[in-house]
């Protein structure tokens, strides 16, 4: 009769416990798509109550009624590209300078010169003006050399003078190749309109207009790279939150339709700034939750079943959209980004953090119509945060994580302007917000962990730090009635903080855990035998079936003190798996040599371990009680007994659903004898120490 009371007993506990264990019910998806619906609503809510409230109704010709005021940081794209175009096409071109074509010209022109003092009247003929014509690139006609070979010296001189006089002045202007026709047409007509004498002119306009050339090449690459400068020295025509876009009185323009208009500003009759926006941000909202959801079941299949999972993530979204959209009015570089990413960091682990931030960013962006430069920032931001977590351990390291994260906002604010060559006075403005926005985010996280903490009983880094102080009324309970399941409890715990920091899992948890896991002993500690006295044994008096009840029933005990305590789920998961469904071998042993036959009764009712630290915990609270029982705790007898340990309970498939790898479970082996080799260390005998 006893017995059946206690199994029915522990029915009605697993059965409560269950509620919260994590495991599938029925209405846990359909939870889970209405959070889903509500978050996307909301969000949708958000982005809309930003374009509502700063919507205006104008149209070309208006009057403007008011200041149109930005709500956000908004780039005018249109003007900014028309600067540009505008100064690319104002730049001048960059021509290289040709050295050697006043020589050239110069040195022709005085080899026909040279030639005319050697010429003879005489021997004139139509073929010798030709043949001079060919040579010097003219179309003097026979008549024109008669006159030059018959010029005399002073007459001659002069026309050379003259002549060579031009050519210079001529190639001290710049004889651009695309330009040159026109050019020469200029210097030669400057000729004829001299005072010297008709044939004089006719005579020395033939030979500078056959000697002239270009002396100035463009330089394509030079005068593009130039263009290119001088459309990137223009700074994007930009209207800060709060700067004034159009003034009142000012007539609208197409351009300010036009502005208005890309930055879902002008109001079109709908609730949404426009039929692209209307239908564009839901459909991307619905894509990506939708995406983020089938990530969690492909890959955090456990998580994706755990109701109370999804309040927190989806309640945390929508306190931090309406806190992002609040700090989004003064400046995007004042979004505490850090904090939700440090929340999440404390509520589902650093890993499982940055895959929600991915994912959060893209949502943050598109409800908050951040630009790119917003986008960069907010997930650089959570990227720090993330980064600093590790090592985490006290509430002071979040003001210190904080104070880090602002140096790399301010950072990545100067590399964006830099970026952008936008290093302006409003720069100084966008540093003192990212820094005030990393401070920010310490005051948010301890917020709302608190407030987490407190309405879900989740195991923070808070809580856990709070449950392993010896203080915590449980705690106190175990230290004054088991005193020898404590000491057991301490040395559990010790191993299993060492191991989970060897193979990089969640150390304080599996610390708090060793702790509690064996909470249930203080209810009847007398029956274990850590905490019996001398020989004094109450199972002696016990049949073996009832002795194994009240044995197994320590876990049923230890999981209604917790839920007496509000004890986090997490730290349940430890007292209702470290035994998993392994025998009492002691009492099943004793049983069956009284001819008693009965497996279940012998059997633990718990649960098998799920996660890399529960399993740590069963692993070190088995290996120290075998340990203990050792006559002789030489480092290769304990090394023996974790061994023997670890195979009986893989031999019993309590390893069927923990995550640890066979590598993982040598460094666990290999840390446990390094704990126990210390507790049961050799001590030297002192002087007369045997009397």
């Amino acid at each position: 009769m006893l017995m059946k009371l206690m199994k029915t007993k522990l029915r009605k506990i697993k059965k409560k416990n269950d509620t919260f264990s994590g495991k599938v019910n029925i209405s846990a998806g359909k939870t889970v798509y209405i959070l889903v619906a509500v978050f996307i609503i909301f969000a949708l809510l958000v982005s809309n109550f930003e374009l509502s409230a700063n919507m205006v109704d104008v149209k070309e010709g208006d009057i403007c009624p008011e200041n149109i005021i930005a709500p956000r940081r908004i780039v005018d794209a249109k003007m900014t590209e028309a600067l540009k175009v505008q100064a690319e096409n104002s730049t001048a071109a960059v021509y290289d300078t040709i050295s050697s074509a006043y020589t050239a010209a110069k040195d022709q022109a005085e080899r026909f010169f040279n030639a005319m003092e050697s010429l003879d009247a005489t021997t004139l003929s139509s073929n010798v003006a030709d043949t001079m014509n060919s040579i010097y690139s003219l179309e003097l006609t026979v008549s024109d050399y008669e006159y030059i070979a018959n010029l005399g010296d002073s007459e001659f001189n002069s026309l050379y003078t003259n002549t060579m006089g031009y050519v210079e002045s001529a190639f001290s202007k710049e004889l651009k190749a695309e330009n040159f026709d026109t050019e020469k047409a200029e210097i030669l007509n400057e000729i004829a309109g001299s005072e010297l004498p008709e044939t004089y002119v006719r005579l020395i306009n033939a030979v500078v207009g056959a000697v002239l050339r270009p002396n100035m090449i463009l330089n394509e690459a030079a005068t593009q790279l130039a263009k290119t400068n001088a459309r990137d020295s223009v700074y994007e025509v930009v209207y800060e939150a709060g700067q004034t876009i159009i003034n009142r009185g000012e007539v609208i323009t197409e351009h300010h339709i036009q502005l208005l208009t890309a930055n879902g500003l002008l109001r079109t009759g709908g609730i949404f700034s426009s039929a692209a926006v209307a239908v564009g941000r839901p459909v991307f909202l619905i894509l990506v939750t939708f995406l983020f959801l089938l990530f969690v079941y492909t890959y955090h299949g456990d998580r994706f079943k755990d109701t109370r999972n999804w309040f927190m993530l989806f309640s945390m979204g929508i306190l931090m959209l309406i806190l992002f959209k609040v700090a989004s009015l003064l400046s995007v570089y004042l979004i505490p980004a850090a904090a939700f990413a440090m929340c999440m960091s404390m509520l589902f682990g650093t890993g499982f953090a940055l895959e929600i931030n991915i994912f959060a960013s893209c949502i943050a962006a598109v409800a908050l119509q951040l630009d790119i430069d917003g986008m960069i920032y907010l997930m650089t931001a959570s990227f720090a945060a993330l980064v600093y977590m590790k090592g985490f351990s006290s509430r002071t390291d979040i003001f210190k994580i904080a104070f880090k994260v602002s140096i790399i906002n301010i950072v990545c604010v100067i590399a964006i302007d830099i970026m952008r060559s936008d290093i302006t006075v409003s720069t100084t403005a966008d540093v003192v917000y990212a820094l005030l926005g990393g401070i920010l985010s310490s005051f948010v996280t301890t917020a709302l962990i608190g407030i987490f903490q407190l309405v879900f009983n989740v195991a923070t880094p808070f809580k856990l730090m709070e449950l392993s102080s010896p203080g915590f009324p449980l705690m106190q309970r175990l230290i004054s009635k088991a005193q020898g399941t404590y000491h057991h409890c301490l040395i559990v715990s010790n191993m299993s903080e060492k191991a989970a920091e060897e193979i990089g899992a969640n150390a304080l948890l599996a610390r708090v855990g060793g702790y509690y896991h064996d909470i249930g002993k203080s209810e009847n500690p007398e029956y274990f035998s850590e905490n019996q006295i001398a020989s004094k044994n109450p199972h002696d008096l016990l049949a073996p079936e009832v002795s194994a009840n009240i044995i197994k029933n320590h876990v049923t005990e230890g999981l209604m003190l917790a839920d007496k305590f509000r004890l986090p789920k997490e730290v349940k998961e430890f007292i209702d798996t470290h035994h998993g469904t392994s025998e009492i071998s002691y009492f099943k042993y004793k049983a069956a040599k009284e001819g008693y036959s009965g497996d279940e009764d012998f059997r633990y009712n718990g649960d098998v371990p799920r996660t890399k630290e529960c399993t740590i915990v069963m692993l070190a609270d088995s290996v120290e009680a075998a340990v203990k029982s050792l006559d002789a705790q030489s480092e290769k007898n304990i090394t023996d007994m974790i061994e023997k340990i670890v195979d009986k309970k893989m031999a019993e498939g309590q390893f069927e659903g923990s995550m640890l790898s066979f590598a993982e479970l040598q460094t666990v082996k290999r840390s446990f004898l390094e704990v126990l080799s210390g507790v049961y260390h050799s001590r030297v005998k002192y002087p007369q120490q045997g009397e």
